[in-house]
């Protein structure tokens, strides 16, 4: 790890590097930011809130989820 500025927080801390793929209607973009540790453990909370939320349900399966013609 190397110490340097926080992209999220902007402390001087150790960092590390997390890459990001954003996917677009325009194409796609790769970000690699650099977050403190804590900055780190606060977004994988957000993100494990983000995938609980989106995660389908199981009565969501007697949905069709085929695309109607």
């Amino acid at each position: 790890m190397n110490i340097d500025i926080c992209d999220r927080c902007g402390e001087k801390k150790p960092l590390e590097t997390y890459s990001y793929r954003v996917v677009a209607e325009d194409g796609t973009i790769n970000l690699d930011v650099k977050y403190c540790t804590d900055c780190c453990d606060e977004i994988e909370e957000l993100m494990k809130a983000c995938l609980l939320y989106t995660s389908p349900s199981p009565r969501d399966a007697t949905l069709s989820r085929k695309p109607s013609c």
